[in-house]
């Protein structure tokens, strides 16, 4: 839809899986000349040159980024988008791909999505890992084939690992 709007977020996205796992990842943004390349065990480039995550001190100070909002469709992912919304000094929406490149290159730090496919993820895992951060499911658990469709980013395992917490907390309760 992006590219259709004329929105300059469009991409190609392209990914290697090795028994299951992203180990290859690049994305491709044409209307900006923009490229990351992500490999297992080697540092991603955002056109070239190297690039790493930058963490900040806690999540309330965090830019968080969310490709759209309108693919939160259950209670329980609203609620999280919420959660995580109420505790970042800054969010960004419609940033689709774009947000994971950013993450990559330092300018914001934390990602949030829903409603996507393993096409959609699967080339950020290797970028953002490449780049210094943590890349998983909302359970915590590394992406893979057959992972589910909600995505959580962040730009180093603290800051992840609050966020989780963050988001695991918004789940609604069940009443008696």
């Amino acid at each position: 839809m992006a590219f259709i709007a004329g929105i300059p977020v469009y991409s190609t996205l392209i990914s290697l899986c090795h028994e299951g796992i992203p180990v290859v990842g690049i994305m491709h943004f044409p209307a900006t000349g923009e490229r990351w390349i992500g490999a297992k065990g080697a540092p991603t480039t955002h056109n070239t040159r190297a690039c790493t995550t930058r963490a900040t001190a806690s999540l309330e100070t965090a830019i968080m980024t969310a490709s759209n909002p309108d693919f939160f469709s259950s209670a329980i992912e609203k609620s999280a988008l919420a959660m995580l919304t109420a505790h970042t000094a800054w969010r960004v929406y419609g940033t689709a791909a774009m947000a994971y490149g950013r993450l990559a290159t330092g300018r914001t730090q934390v990602a949030l999505d829903a409603g996507l496919k393993i096409y959609d993820y699967a080339p950020f895992v290797p970028i953002i890992e490449g780049a210094g951060g943590t890349i998983t499911d909302w359970d915590g658990r590394g992406l893979r084939l057959g992972s589910g469709s909600c995505v959580l980013a962040a730009a180093d395992a603290s800051l992840h690992e609050h966020a989780l917490h963050t988001i695991a907390s918004s789940a609604p309760k069940v009443q008696k």
